[in-house]
């Protein structure tokens, strides 16, 4: 499965905000767990005011991550509560 994640979150009361973009893409999945690869980039916005304090109005982060989870087969089997 890939799966490409686009965010735009603010902050507005304190001026400050961030755009994001991820992508996560799974390996394997075996004996009810899921092993997958990910990263991601933001690029944060910063008000005048605390431009100094973060190095410049546009500090960005990156992060790339290994992802181990249980499998969920609640819906491989036709699972779920019965009514």
């Amino acid at each position: 499965m890939r799966r490409a994640v686009f965010a735009l979150c603010s902050a507005l009361a304190a001026g400050c905000g961030e755009v994001s973009l991820g992508y996560f893409r799974t390996l394997r999945q075996r004996a009810g767990v899921i092993l997958g690869v990910g990263a991601r980039g933001t690029v944060n916005l910063v008000p005048p005011s605390l431009r100094d304090s973060y190095g410049g109005r546009w500090p960005v982060g990156a992060a790339v991550y290994v992802a181990l989870r249980p499998r969920d087969t609640r819906h491989e089997h036709g699972g779920g509560e019965r009514q």
